[in-house]
C-alpha cells in the first residue's frame, strides 16, 4: 500500500505537455494529463506498469481495489462482494477513497471487540452488544441486503429507488442506534439534486419532518446545504423511535478539517437526552487505539497505516498527509 513512505514530496505536472509523473519514489514514468473527469481513468493513457496505478492529477487509483485494503481474508472478501452487489458506488481502488479508511479502520474495530468501547467514549456510557451495518448492507443470514428497518424508513419517506439515503455505517446496540457519516476529503455540505421531492420528507412519516426538525427544509437543504445530514437525522430518528432506541448521529471528519456538526446543526435539529448529535474525527479514533494499554496484535498495522496515510496532491503538485498524526 502506497503512502507518505513510498510517495514524492511534490510531483511534476507540465501543462505544456500535457504530462504527469508518477507519484511513486523512484519511478520516472510519466503519463498523459487527465484534464477532464468524464475521461475514464481506467485507460492505457493513465497509466502506469511498473506501479500498478492509474494517475490523475491529484489522485490515483490502484488496478485492484484490495490493494488499498488492509483487511482482505476470504472472509472480508465474501462480505465486500455481498456489500458490493448493492452499494450505491465503489470507489475502493482510490487513494483517496473514503470508503477504504472507513473499512480499514471499522472493520478493525468490529472484529477486535472495540466498536462498543468506541462509540461508549462518545457517550460516555456503556452501549452493550453491538452489529455493524456496513452502506446499508445487512449481513444477518435471513436479511443479506438492506438492513430492513432502513428499508422501512425509505418507504416512510418515499424515498426514491435510484438515490436512497444511504449511511456509511450503522452501529446498532443495546444502548442505542448509530448512524456514523465518514468524510476524508469532502465536506458535510451537500444541496438535493433538481429532481429531488423535498414534499416527501416533509410529509413523510406522518409528518416526522416538523418534530424532529426545527428548521424549514428549503433553508436547511438548499440555504445551508445540509440536505445529507437532514436525511441521515431525518430517517435515523424515526428508525430509532420504531426501534425504541435513543439515537445517535454521528459526524466524523478529518480533525484539518475543523467541521463540527453538532455545533453546526445544534439549532436546526429538536434535539433531546434521546436524539443527540456527536462530532468527533479520525484523529481521537487513532488516540483511543494507541491509548489500549494491551491491544490487538494487528492494531499496530492500522495505526501505521493511518500515520502513513495520504490525501491526494493538491493544485501545486504538494503531497497532502490525511491525518493529523
Amino acid at each position: 500500500m502506497l503512502g507518505k513512505d513510498s510517495l514524492k514530496d511534490v510531483i511534476k505536472i507540465d501543462k505544456d505537455s500535457g504530462h504527469i509523473e508518477c507519484p511513486c519514489i523512484g519511478c520516472n514514468t510519466k503519463v498523459l494529463l487527465r484534464t477532464k473527469r468524464t475521461q475514464p481513468l481506467h485507460s492505457n493513457a493513465f497509466h502506469c506498469a511498473r506501479d500498478h496505478i492509474y494517475i490523475a492529477k491529484s489522485t490515483f487509483e490502484y488496478e485492484d481495489k484490495f490493494e488499498n485494503l488492509l483487511w482482505k481474508d476470504d472472509a472480508d472478501r465474501s462480505l465486500l462482494a455481498r456489500i458490493g452487489d448493492g452499494k450505491q458506488d465503489d470507489r475502493m481502488a482510490r487513494e483517496t477513497s473514503e470508503d477504504a479508511v472507513t473499512w480499514n479502520v471499522f472493520r478493525h474495530l468490529e472484529t477486535s471487540g472495540l466498536l462498543g468501547p468506541w462509540l461508549a467514549s462518545l457517550t460516555g456510557s456503556s452501549v452493550g452488544k453491538s452489529s455493524l451495518i456496513y452502506w446499508s448492507y445487512c449481513d444477518e443470514p435471513s436479511v443479506r441486503g438492506v438492513w430492513p428497518t432502513l428499508a422501512k424508513a425509505r418507504d416512510a419517506f418515499s424515498e426514491r429507488k435510484d438515490h436512497p439515503s444511504e449511511p456509511d455505517l450503522i452501529a446498532d446496540t443495546e444502548a442505542g442506534l448509530f448512524w456514523i457519516e465518514a468524510k476524508l476529503t469532502a465536506s458535510n455540505k451537500t444541496k438535493p439534486s433538481a429532481d429531488a421531492k423535498p414534499e416527501a420528507y416533509k410529509a413523510g412519516g406522518d409528518r416526522w419532518y416538523s418534530k424532529v426538525i426545527a428548521t424549514s427544509f428549503e433553508r436547511l437543504a438548499i440555504a445551508e446545504q445540509r440536505y445529507e445530514m437532514l436525511r441521515y437525522w431525518l430517517l435515523g430518528t424515526w428508525a430509532a423511535a420504531h426501534l425504541n432506541k435513543p439515537f445517535y448521529l454521528v459526524s466524523l471528519v478529518r480533525r484539518q478539517s475543523k467541521e463540527n456538526m453538532a455545533g453546526a446543526l445544534a439549532d436546526h435539529f429538536r434535539k433531546t437526552p434521546e436524539r443527540q448529535i456527536l462530532s468527533t474525527t479520525w484523529e481521537d479514533i487513532y488516540g483511543f487505539l494507541d491509548a489500549i494499554p494491551h491491544r490487538a496484535e494487528h492494531t499496530d498495522p492500522l495505526l501505521a497505516y493511518m500515520k502513513n496515510k495520504t490525501a491526494g496532491y493538491n493544485s501545486r503538485g504538494v503531497l497532502r498527509g490525511a491525518f493529523a498524526l
